[in-house]
């Protein structure tokens, strides 16, 4: 079963961009972001190819990948807790300036995570648009959008 149109949508408009190198990063702050950044993109990736039937759905390794979601999501805060300034960050000024938003948008994103529905194709399919699109009203946000 293939997953339904939206979800392809969210998915990936929610991961665009997150395959940005690293070259040139000098600030540590700004780099342990991206990493963060680039391991939830494999943990999305894993759980996407599932909902969208390029891997059949094995539950152990899709309650890994959503961990690993949780985690790092959980963490975000502390990672953006310094506005560290690098030319290849996309993190935007806006994050330090509307904190408390910030702080509710990615709690948002943590209960997303945490929903992810690991057991069922169609749960998946479903859990999914929902950390889609909590992912997409963060970045459209705070996030810088690169050429």
């Amino acid at each position: 079963m293939r997953p339904t149109l939206p979800t392809a949508i969210i998915l990936t408009l929610a991961l665009a961009g997150l395959v940005h190198a690293h070259g040139g990063t000098k600030d540590k702050t700004v780099l342990a972001r991206m990493d963060a950044m680039l391991d939830s993109k494999k943990a999305l990736n894993i759980l996407g190819d599932m909902a969208k039937g390029l891997r059949p759905l094995d539950p152990d390794r899709a309650e890994q990948a959503k961990s690993a979601l949780v985690t790092l999501s959980r963490q975000t805060p502390e990672l953006f807790k310094t506005h560290a300034k690098d030319p290849t960050s996309e993190a935007l000024p806006l994050i330090w300036e509307n904190w408390d938003d910030f702080l509710k948008k990615n709690e948002a994103t943590v209960r997303a995570a945490q929903a992810v529905d690991t057991k069922t194709l169609g749960g998946l399919q479903q859990s999914l648009i929902q950390l889609g699109a909590t992912c997409l009203d963060c970045h459209e946000k705070y996030r810088k959008i690169k050429n």
